[in-house]
């Protein structure tokens, strides 16, 4: 009996259904937005909360900080921030729950044995808090690459978030008072949103997608037998038969 498509598949169901559950959601802020009509600046701080979770999802399908720029034309940077740090905390905690199911498969296990990922595990847990904290507040260092190592450490719950959402939103602040100071035009948003979309978001989508697809094909299939399968007898010969 051959390997069941839906067990192959098991390891992979997180990934494409938090993507999914991020597109349904722009989807609908998008709609909420352009029904909004005079009270689009008073919906815009719920619209931006909810924009802000697939914005942090494990795998991320929109930039934030274009849309941190154009609420901070509209209100103080503190509420900007916290605003957005409200959304991370929500998306981290999925995420977290999501970093839980791929450590109950088989993938950590394979991870685990790669020698130079031991070795930066071991330099992550000397100061998990802070590298946590300087990677989700400096852009340009990867975030997602340490969510292997809270696998791996087995990072509690309750520091993490407050790692990943402490740092986000004290940068979230600062591109705020940014946003704040300059006011950039709307279309020059639109432009830095377009550009890093497809220079950062899309591209890091695909490769998670094309990884988690990689892992599928190379996972190793394992078959039994049902009960009706069982062999009825035997077939060795008998001691002493010819």
């Amino acid at each position: 009996m051959g390997p069941e498509p839906a067990a192959a598949d098991a390891d992979r169901i997180p990934l494409r259904l938090a993507i999914v559950c991020a597109l349904a959601i722009l989807a609908a802020l998008l709609g909420v937005w352009l029904v909004a009509g005079d009270a689009r600046e008073r919906a815009s701080l719920l619209v931006f909360f909810l924009y802000s979770i697939p914005c942090e999802f494990v795998v991320s399908v929109a930039p934030h900080e274009p849309a941190v720029l154009y609420v901070a034309k509209f209100h103080a940077p503190l509420v900007v921030a916290l605003v957005a740090g409200g959304g991370t905390l929500v998306a981290e905690t999925i995420n977290y729950e999501l970093l839980q199911h791929v450590g109950a498969t088989t993938v950590l296990q394979r991870v685990a044995r790669a020698r130079m990922l031991r070795w930066a595990a071991a330099i992550f847990g000397r100061a998990p808090f802070m590298i946590l904290w300087v990677a989700g507040f400096v852009p340009v260092i990867p975030f997602t690459p340490l969510r292997v190592f809270v696998l791996l450490s087995e990072y509690p719950r309750g520091r993490y978030l407050a790692a990943s959402v402490s740092a986000r939103t004290a940068r979230f602040y600062v591109v705020a008072l940014i946003g704040a100071a300059i006011r950039m035009p709307t279309s020059a948003i639109a432009v830095l949103f377009v550009v890093l979309a497809l220079v950062v978001t899309m591209p890091g989508a695909y490769r998670a997608l094309a990884r988690d697809r990689d892992a599928s094909r190379t996972r190793p299939t394992v078959t039994s037998l049902d009960e009706d399968e069982t062999p009825l007898h035997d077939e060795r010969p008998a001691r002493g038969a010819p």
